[in-house]
């Protein structure tokens, strides 16, 4: 009885310090402690009238011990952050973050577990002291916030010098110091392999800055420069921070291929050699990577992965000499083709034959001279350098029987086993098809691609295409993604680069006149598998689901809505829209800026009544129905765009500036486009004109206003629309989804995670909208005729069309548009650094190429040819004999 009448009072008296948010929390504490069903609805009337009758449920007491034992966690002091009800009384409740996940998820309360990290960071910080003055200076300018850290910096390196350097170099990391470039030295000292090496370093370092004469004194004492020696490293380290304006951005090495390292590497043997190689540039493990990884079969996604970064792949052969069988291929992917490759691949054939042996596969191999052999080792040598890729997964291995032809035909006397370690089951590159030349009519300036044929600064331009004159331009104020790297990001890019040496850790920069600025730590991410059902989907994996695909990322789960016809459904009831909505065309405009074609597609694609607004987006005036005020001589003008957030997010519609965009965007060749009628976009947008539609990165569906929703299950219900003819020689077409007429173009569907944009735009306070997304994948495509539009579907994934804007196209013209389609296709599915370092583009979790239907013309013709040349056959073997 004593007990529990000391219970009783502890309950009162937790109860009248913090009533009405203690109630909430026990609330929850009844909920969630392990009690029968009549415990708990005591446990909660006691909460709410102070009820006696506790004796008779002791299990309350968990919850107080609970609320006691866990008040010291250091995460309570962000429960404050907490979005979600459940959520903010479950942090309180909490000892750990693996506690509080049972009650928060990370992908809905950004600002907690962001909070939580930076806590958990500054305290781990403080564990790597080794005495206990060092720990309480770290302690003070970690979480004392009404002290100046600036004034405890000469008592941190006092109090942490020696072996505490790593608690200096973490604080630096951490808390905003304005600090010399000495001092940052100095805390290098602590790594000092031996007791002569750190007292020169302590010595050196007591002037104004580290000079080149320093470094030598240094080298006497601690040895040469050398990238594996820790004081060296951190001397490294120090310095790339203060060649950046920002603390906190990893510098060192080349950051795209060390994702790769990360991300790719599937031995942990493997991924430690590839951490050290892109990281200290260590170049005593350079060899043993390239023979143990980059040659090994089990790790050719990582391979894959860093030849990409080094030579991505392009569409097109010309120009060569020595290789010319590989000219005139404008449909063929190639990672290196150009005159070096091709004087590269020439020596080293003629390398082959002067010693007559080669190394193929690890091994020496002799070989002949006889005609066949050279002829094949000459179509081997180019392939070696120019690199010809598959258009699937882009590979560039020869296929195993290519290997064996070589040693059948060069060498009758050696054992076929050097061929045994060349996969046979996925895409590779056949010799035969290169060892003849192509001798089609080609006109070389059918298909241009002046990024090739001119170059542009390698460390500080890129070459990007201007569609709108059809020609090339030098990009300035390109960042490097490290000081290592040879990888360039347009200037007023966000990038996503590794934050430590753990898949899932990001930290977003911007890249801003050639520099990384404004760096910011994501928190890391589980790349934790997904269950539907009785199946397990792996990070960043996809199935197909009946009619629908299903992607995962970190544990989450991401399907497109179409609707599935089933056995059962009725052909009279059946709608093809997804959640089978009808086909009414009452168009809403919701929040994301998107216009849907009505408010049950809206509802399907995860919109509430108060996230949308009747009437189509572009005849609504954002800055009147907002009653937007801008600053100073500052106007307000409509900025229509879609974001690809959830719809709780603000998609700002306006912009507050001196002119309107219209007078600063450059205004499109009318001879690519028509100014003189209104269209309808495949996105079911409205525009004035057909260079408005273009300008907006879509695509013209039909002539007039919006006015239907588009085609259901193969019938069409676009009733009174007259669809554009398509191009002469266009064989195959494709219906985007949701719009009524077919185009001529590649046609890409990605499933993207909505919820990973949300974590982004919540750290960079910036809108992730389609325009910039296909902004970018158009920067991937390097033939100016080339165009891309893009919208979000209805059926929740994002349609990306590439097309000719050239208005009556070759065969050729047309086709390469596709081909441009398809290499997007697979650079997002094999994870390629242009869409893992993107900040945009990095939320694509599966594409699919959507395969052009034969129109029934096409047939025709298609079988009209093939009865002529049958025709011919026939008449040309009657008369052999």
């Amino acid at each position: 009885m004593t007990r529990s009448f000391i219970l009783i009072l502890n309950l009162l008296l937790w109860q009248a310090i913090t009533k009405h948010h203690t109630m909430e929390i026990l609330s929850t504490c009844c909920q969630s402690v392990n009690i029968d069903e009549p415990c708990r609805s005591l446990c909660e009337s006691t909460i709410l009238k102070s009820n006696n009758q506790t004796q008779f449920c002791p299990e309350i007491e968990k919850c107080m011990e609970l609320i006691n034992k866990n008040r010291h966690w250091q995460g309570r002091s962000c429960c404050n952050n907490a979005v979600m009800k459940r959520c903010s009384d479950g942090c309180q409740i909490s000892s750990s973050t693996k506690m509080l996940s049972e009650y928060c998820r990370k992908s809905d309360e950004f600002a907690l577990y962001s909070c939580i990290d930076t806590l958990e960071r500054k305290s781990k910080c403080c564990s790597y002291a080794k005495t206990h003055d060092c720990m309480q200076v770290c302690q003070q300018m970690m979480f004392n916030k009404t002290i100046d850290v600036n004034s405890l910096e000469e008592e941190l390196h006092l109090n942490c010098k020696n072996n505490n350097g790593d608690v200096v170099n973490c604080v630096y990391d951490n808390v905003n110091i304005v600090t010399t470039h000495q001092q940052k030295f100095k805390a290098c000292c602590g790594f000092a392999h031996d007791k002569s090496c750190l007292e020169a370093c302590k010595t050196i370092l007591n002037g104004d800055e580290l000079t080149e004469n320093k470094i030598e004194l240094l080298e006497n004492e601690c040895g040469s420069v050398n990238l594996n020696v820790e004081i060296w490293k951190c001397f490294l380290a120090n310095e790339s921070k203060n060649s950046n304006n920002n603390n906190n951005v990893m510098t060192v090495g080349d950051l795209a291929k060390l994702n790769c390292c990360i991300e790719k590497a599937q031995s942990q043997r493997c991924r430690k050699i590839c951490i050290n190689v892109y990281t200290y540039a260590d170049m005593n493990s350079l060899d043993i990577f390239y023979k143990e990884c980059l040659t090994n079969f089990t790790e050719i996604s990582l391979s894959q992965c860093i030849e990409e970064i080094e030579s991505p792949v392009e569409l097109g052969c010309d120009g060569l000499t020595f290789c010319n069988n590989f000219n005139h291929r404008p449909r063929e992917l190639f990672r290196s083709c150009n005159k070096f490759s091709d004087i590269a691949a020439k020596n080293e054939y003629s390398q082959w034959t002067k010693k007559s042996s080669l190394k193929l596969f690890g091994e020496d191999i002799l070989i002949n001279h006889s005609e066949s052999c050279l002829s094949l080792l000459q179509t081997f040598a180019c392939t070696l350098h120019l690199k010809p890729s598959t258009k699937s997964l882009h590979y560039n291995q020869i296929c195993h029987e290519d290997c064996l032809e070589i040693i059948s035909t060069c060498n009758h006397n050696i054992e076929i086993k050097i061929c045994s370690n060349l996969p046979k089951n996925i895409p590779c590159i056949h010799l035969k098809d290169f060892s003849h030349s192509i001798h089609d009519d080609y006109d070389e300036n059918e298909i241009k691609m002046p990024c090739k044929e001119h170059q542009c600064n390698a460390t500080t331009e890129i070459c990007e295409i201007d569609r709108v004159n059809n020609k090339y331009y030098c990009s300035k104020g390109a960042c490097q993604i490290g000081q290592g790297s040879s990888l360039l990001v347009p200037s007023n890019t966000f990038v996503r680069i590794p934050s430590k040496m753990e898949a899932g850790c990001f930290q977003i920069c911007k890249c801003q006149d050639g520099n990384l600025i404004k760096c910011t730590n994501l928190n890391c991410v589980k790349y934790s598998s997904c269950t539907i059902g009785n199946q397990t989907i792996s990070h960043g994996s996809s199935i197909e689901i009946e009619c629908n695909t299903c992607g995962c990322f970190a544990g989450e789960i991401t399907c497109t809505r179409k609707k599935c016809r089933l056995i059962s459904d009725v052909q009279t009831s059946f709608m093809s829209l997804p959640c089978n909505c009808p086909p009414h065309f009452t168009p809403i405009c919701g929040k994301n800026g998107k216009t849907y074609p009505s408010s049950c597609i809206a509802k399907c694609n995860g919109l509430n009544d108060n996230d949308f607004t009747f009437g189509a987006c572009e005849n609504i005036d954002p800055c009147s129905r907002n009653n937007i005020k801008c600053k100073g001589n500052l106007k307000c003008f409509p900025n229509r765009q879609v974001c690809l957030s959830s719809p709780k997010n603000i998609c700002l519609q306006h912009k507050c500036m001196k002119y309107e965009l219209d007078i600063i965007e450059p205004s499109f060749d009318h001879k690519i486009c028509s100014n003189s009628e209104t269209v309808c976009g495949v996105n079911g947008v409205t525009y004035k004109n057909e260079c408005d539609c273009i300008k907006d990165f879509s695509m013209v569906d039909y002539y007039g206003n919006c006015k239907a929703v588009g085609l259901i299950d193969s019938k069409e219900t676009c009733s009174g629309i007259k669809c554009q003819k398509l191009p002469e020689n266009c064989v195959g077409n494709t219906i985007p989804t949701g719009a009524c007429c077919p185009v001529c173009g590649g046609l890409i569907k990605i499933v993207y995670s909505r919820k990973q944009v949300d974590r982004e735009i919540y750290t960079i306070k910036n809108d992730i909208t389609i325009k910039s997304i296909v902004e970018s994948l158009q920067k991937l495509v390097k033939i100016p005729t080339c165009y891309l539009a893009g919208y979000l579907s209805i059926e929740s994934d994002l349609v990306i069309i590439v097309y000719t804007i050239i208005k009556n196209p070759t065969v050729t013209q047309i086709e390469v548009c596709r081909d441009e389609a398809i290499k997007i296709t697979n650079l997002i599915n094999t994870k390629s650094h242009h869409f893992t370092v993107n900040l945009g583009l990095s939320s694509f979790i599966v594409a699919n190429y959507i395969e052009p239907t034969i129109s029934s013309s096409s047939l025709m013709l298609s079988h009209s040819t093939t009865f002529l040349v049958v025709f011919c056959i026939i008449f040309t073997q009657h008369f052999r004999y």
